[in-house]
C-alpha cells in the first residue's frame, strides 16, 4: 500500500485524532496569539534534529524553510532510518494534510521530530484551528513560524527573516541559529 493510500485512509477530524490517542502535551500559545516565534530548545540534541524537511502539502512554505536552515527537502522517499520535520501551513486543510502525513510516517517507521507550522496569515489563528494545532502537539513538538510580510514580495533569506524566527528555527538546524550577540542589534519580528 502507498503512503498516499494510508493518509486518505485517516481520520482528519479534531476528534478522530483525540480518539487515535493524539494527546496534547501542551497548549501551543505561540499559535493562539500574534507573536514572535517562541525560542528553540535550550540544548538541541542530535537526535531531535531532522535529517530533512517534508511538506505536508504544496504551498506550505518548506522550500524558503529549507533555504533560510539549509536542511534538504525531501519528497516522499524518506526511508525507515530518517528523521524529518513536516512542515505545514496553519489553514485547515494545512493541518489536517500535516495529520494524515505524521499518521503515514509513523506507520513506516520515520521519526517526525518536529511539527513545523508556518502562519497563512497575520493574526490570531480562530478557535478551531488553535484546538487542532494544540492535538497535534501530541504527535511532534510544534515550531511556529509566525507571520512574515517580507516573504510575501522577496524570498526568504536571513536578511529578510526575523532574528526571533532564525533563532527558533535553530531547533531544526542548530548552524543556521544566530548569534547571541548578532540578536541585540536585529530588526524586531515582523
Amino acid at each position: 500500500m502507498s503512503l498516499r493510500d494510508k493518509w486518505s485512509k485517516k481520520d482528519t477530524t479534531a476528534a478522530g485524532a483525540l480518539s487515535a490517542g493524539w494527546i496534547a502535551a501542551g497548549t501551543p500559545a505561540e499559535a493562539a496569539e500574534e507573536t514572535a516565534a517562541p525560542a528553540p530548545p535550550a540544548a538541541a540534541e542530535s537526535s531531535t534534529t531532522p535529517d530533512a524537511l517534508m511538506a505536508a502539502h504544496g504551498g506550505c512554505g518548506v522550500t524558503a524553510l529549507s533555504t533560510l536552515t539549509r536542511l534538504p527537502e525531501l519528497k516522499r522517499d524518506a526511508a525507515p532510518d530518517d528523521r524529518v520535520a513536516v512542515v505545514a501551513r496553519s489553514h485547515l486543510t494545512g493541518l489536517h494534510e500535516a495529520q494524515n502525513l505524521i499518521r503515514g510516517l509513523d506507520d513506516l517507521g520515520i521519526v517526525v521530530t518536529h511539527l513545523v507550522v508556518v502562519a497563512d496569515a497575520p493574526g490570531r489563528l480562530p478557535k478551531p484551528l488553535a484546538h487542532l494545532l494544540e492535538v497535534l502537539t501530541g504527535a511532534a513538538p510544534v515550531l511556529w513560524v509566525p507571520w512574515v510580510e517580507a516573504w510575501r514580495l522577496a524570498p526568504a533569506t536571513p536578511s529578510n527573516t526575523p532574528k526571533s524566527v532564525m533563532k527558533a528555527l535553530g531547533a531544526l538546524n542548530p548552524a543556521t541559529a544566530p548569534a547571541a550577540d548578532a540578536e541585540a542589534t536585529g530588526t524586531s519580528p515582523a
